[in-house]
């Protein structure tokens, strides 16, 4: 009786905690203006949270007439939340009116590897090469983005993530060619499929597309290389045509 009363009070306690954790869960701080300014420099001046996608909107100055220079925003307020190796990744993202990355911070995440290794996420080298990104790239851990050691999942949800929500900020306030303007064939097709695809399925055609984007361009190259080829080989008749014409 003693063992099963202890067994149950633990299991409550359990659930408890559990369920204030997920309800507190993206609560630990409200975005400061100092936050806001380190994603996003150039601004001197942002609104609250507003909009659809919900931005903070960055003006050049104080004044009330102010140009907007960008806008910073939270990865966890888009749908579908990149889940790390325990939970969602928060991140506050800067973005300017070319479609780049201002830069980035990592606001909260529950990693089991923290008590390991600490603020693993938030090393100089991770987050620091975000910035200047464009939202046409890739994000891909191990290609355009260095992962951190021995966190690849964590690294993909926050990589993901943020190229996630920057391409829906784009699309909303600064329409498709931002998205599309540097973006190669394979980026192009995967931000139109998107929609349409999710979980395996989005994987499963970005590898396709990928592999169809490498034979695409080799058979490029392949043809490039055959008429280069050919066009020497008509050049040097032509000349040997020439000589003997001359010689008789």
């Amino acid at each position: 009786m003693g063992v099963s009363f202890h067994l149950f009070l633990r299991t409550s306690l359990a659930l408890v905690t559990c369920c204030f954790a997920l309800a507190t869960y993206g609560q630990a701080a409200q975005i400061s203006e100092e936050q806001l300014t380190a994603v996003l420099p150039q601004a001197e001046r942002f609104s609250t949270k507003q909009g659809e996608p919900p931005v903070y909107v960055g003006y050049a100055s104080s004044a009330q007439d102010a140009e907007i220079v960008g806008y910073a925003f939270e990865t966890t307020d888009f749908e579908p939340q990149e889940i790390g190796y325990s939970a969602p990744i928060e991140v506050l993202v800067g973005i300017d009116l070319e479609g780049e990355l201002a830069g980035i911070e990592i606001l909260f995440y529950r990693e089991s590897y923290k008590s390991i290794r600490g603020d693993f996420l938030n090393s100089e080298r991770f987050p620091n090469q975000f910035a200047g990104k464009s939202v046409a790239d890739g994000f891909r851990v191990g290609r355009d983005i260095d992962g951190v050691s021995r966190a690849t999942i964590s690294s993909w949800a926050v990589s993901r993530g943020i190229r996630n929500s920057a391409r829906e900020v784009a699309s909303a306030y600064l329409g498709e060619a931002a998205i599309f303007a540097n973006a190669s064939v394979e980026d192009q097709a995967l931000s139109l499929l998107a929609p349409l695809l999710g979980g395996a399925n989005r994987r499963w055609a970005g590898k396709a597309l990928a592999c169809f984007a490498r034979r695409w361009l080799a058979d490029r190259v392949d043809c490039c290389v055959y008429g280069q080829r050919e066009a020497r080989r008509n050049a040097c008749r032509e000349r040997r045509l020439f000589t003997r014409g001359t010689r008789g």
